[in-house]
């Protein structure tokens, strides 16, 4: 199961990012209820950092996405927590699909934003990752 959810977010993101640089990229933004569509190449990590480092930020990139798959066997088969795992699973399917942008492309493909507050803008591997860290949190609230 933690495998197919890895995988789902790997395509969900990558189908997603192709459909933005069919449909956005070159042609300004759209916008949708309170979100705002727009064609955006990050060569950063978060908001841009470490943009001069791609070098260092694939690296890296790559060193954590290893340092959780192997966590996540661990816990794998010590049995631990389905809410744990499916967490970890969100992080590493979201973080792979970045990854894959920076050795592809050179850059993360990002496409949307929310016009609430002044917000960077975000993909959907972005996704994955964020709700993964706040599962990941409520896990460790509800076992702490």
């Amino acid at each position: 199961m933690y495998i197919i959810i890895i995988v789902l977010a790997i395509v969900l993101d990558q189908y997603f990012k192709y459909l933005a640089v069919k449909h956005l990229k070159n042609k300004g933004s759209k916008k949708i209820g309170f979100i705002r569509l727009r064609y955006v190449e990050n060569r950063g990590a978060a908001m841009g950092f470490l943009k001069n480092h791609p070098t260092f930020l694939k690296g890296f990139s790559l060193l954590l996405i290893i340092i959780l798959l192997f966590f996540e066997y661990m816990y794998y088969i010590e049995g631990a927590n389905t809410l744990l795992l499916i967490s970890l699973s969100f992080i590493i399917g979201g973080g792979i699909g970045n990854v894959m942008d920076r050795f592809i492309r050179g850059y993360v493909v990002d496409f949307y934003t929310f016009e609430i507050k002044k917000l960077p803008y975000f993909n959907i591997a972005d996704f994955f990752v964020i709700t993964g860290a706040i599962l990941l949190l409520i896990v460790e609230m509800m076992t702490a």
